[in-house]
C-alpha cells in the first residue's frame, strides 16, 4: 500500500488545479515533503487536510493554524512558503506582535524542543532558524514607533550563546513599546557590553535572551558585570534556557522574562514599577 502520493494525485482526489495544490503546499496548508525533487503527501496528510476543508465554512479565517503552517515550512527550508504563512497571518487581522508571538515563536520552538527530545535531526533547526531570521528581517520595520523614546535598551545573548533569533523579536517587541534599542547581536562580553552601555543615552536596562541552558556561569557574569558597571541599570532575562523566576532571580537579575507573548507587561510595567535611570 503507497503511503505517499504526487502533487498532481493529490489535485485530481480533491478536484482542483495543480497549481492550487501546489500553493497549499508552499503556505503549509498542506503538509508535503520532498523525495528525489518532487513533492509528495502522504496518505494520512492529505486525510486530515480532507477533514479540515470539510468544516472550514464554520470556521474563522482568524483561527487559522498559522503556527503549525509555519512549523512545516520551516522544516523544509521553505522560504517563500514561510514569508506565505505570515502574510496569511497578515491578512487575516493578525498584527505583527502576534505574528512574532502566536506564530513564529510557537514554531520555531516546537521544532527546537523536538530536537532535544531526538524527534527530528540538528541540521532541522539549523535551517528553520535561519528561514525564520529572513523573515524577522522582513517585519522588523513594522514594529517603528513614533514619538519620544522611554529609553535606551541594549540586548544581547550571553556568551557561547549563538542562537539570537529570540533576541531579535525581543528587539523589534521593545522598539514597538517605544525603547530605543541597541543590539549587540550573539556571544556577546561582558567588556563589549560594557562598552555599549558606557556610550548608551539614558539606558534603562539590558535584556539577555538564554538560549542553551548550560551557560549560567556565562549569563551570571554578564549581569555582575552590568551592575557593577551601572548600578541603576536594570537587568532582564529570559529565553528557552531559563525555566522560572527563580532561576533568573537566583543569577541576580532584576526581572525574569518568561515568555515574548508577555513582554510588554513584564518589562514595560514592571521596569516602571521598579525604577530605573
Amino acid at each position: 500500500m503507497r503511503h505517499s502520493i504526487g502533487l498532481h494525485q493529490v489535485a485530481e482526489r480533491l478536484g482542483l488545479h495543480y497549481m492550487t495544490v501546489y500553493r497549499y503546499v508552499r503556505t503549509g496548508k498542506l503538509a508535503a515533503h520532498k523525495v528525489e525533487g518532487a513533492w509528495q503527501v502522504e496518505i494520512a496528510d492529505l486525510q486530515k487536510f480532507q477533514g479540515r476543508t470539510e468544516h472550514a465554512s464554520s470556521t474563522k479565517r482568524d483561527s487559522a493554524p498559522w503556527s503549525d503552517r509555519l512549523e512545516q515550512r520551516f522544516r523544509v527550508g521553505d522560504l517563500a512558503g514561510a514569508w506565505g504563512v505570515v502574510e496569511g497571518a497578515l491578512s487575516s487581522g493578525a498584527d505583527p506582535f502576534r505574528v512574532y508571538t502566536e506564530v513564529m515563536s510557537p514554531a520555531i520552538t516546537a521544532i527546537t524542543m523536538a530536537v532535544r527530545a531526538g524527534e527530528v535531526p540538528p541540521q532541522v533547526e539549523y535551517i528553520a532558524h535561519a528561514v525564520a531570521a529572513r523573515l524577522v528581517g522582513r517585519l522588523g520595520h513594522r514594529f517603528a514607533r513614533p514619538g519620544r523614546k522611554k529609553g535606551a535598551v541594549v540586548t544581547v545573548t550571553p556568551p557561547n550563546d549563538h542562537r539570537g533569533l529570540a533576541a531579535a523579536m525581543t528587539a523589534d517587541i521593545l522598539r514597538g513599546e517605544g525603547f530605543d534599542v541597541l543590539e549587540m547581536g550573539t556571544d556577546v562580553d561582558a567588556a563589549s557590553l560594557v562598552g555599549v552601555m558606557a556610550d548608551a543615552h539614558h539606558l534603562r536596562a539590558v535584556v539577555i535572551t538564554v538560549t542553551e541552558p548550560n551557560g549560567f556561569e556565562a549569563v551570571s557574569g554578564l549581569i555582575d558585570a552590568v551592575h557593577d558597571a551601572e548600578p541603576k541599570v536594570r537587568v532582564a532575562v529570559g529565553g528557552l534556557g531559563l525555566s522560572s523566576e527563580e532561576e533568573a532571580v537566583g543569577l541576580g537579575a532584576d526581572l525574569f522574562l518568561s515568555s515574548l507573548g508577555r513582554l510588554p507587561e513584564e518589562f514595560t510595567k514592571r521596569l516602571g514599577d521598579l525604577g530605573g535611570q
